[in-house]
């Protein structure tokens, strides 16, 4: 949850348009206050998350593709059965071009929101 007078916004389970015929659905998206959800598109968007047990593989495949695709800079998929993160950046029209995975002990940090920091391993 986000107060009033932070820049960011946090919003859980939305429908996300990526364009007039594609839109996903993540379990979470954050991004400016100032924009809104209206306002929320591809170039907008300052991290995507998607938490996975049963949908890994599509997360982590077809639909990692279709949010690089649009350029969505910053995509993150936890798998929740073991608590790691696939971390994906530097989208390009195919795939995205940095990709990395990190345990829960790992601190992960968002390379588009300043001060945002998580470990999953804190939270089990």
């Amino acid at each position: 949850m986000t107060a009033p007078s932070d820049p960011l916004l946090f919003t859980p389970a939305t429908t996300f348009r990526l364009s007039d015929d594609t839109f996903l659905e993540p379990d979470f998206v954050v991004y400016d206050r100032a924009i809104g959800l209206e306002g929320l598109t591809a170039a907008t968007c300052r991290l995507a998350i998607e938490v996975s047990d049963s949908s890994l593989a599509y997360d982590l495949g077809r639909k990692a593709t279709i949010y690089a695709a649009f350029g969505v800079g910053e995509l993150w998929v936890i798998d929740a059965l073991r608590l790691s993160t696939r971390i994906h950046r530097r989208p390009s029209p195919t795939c995205y071009q940095l990709v990395r995975d990190e345990r829960a002990e790992a601190e992960l940090a968002a390379e588009r929101i300043e001060a945002f920091q998580l470990r999953l391993s804190d939270h089990m």
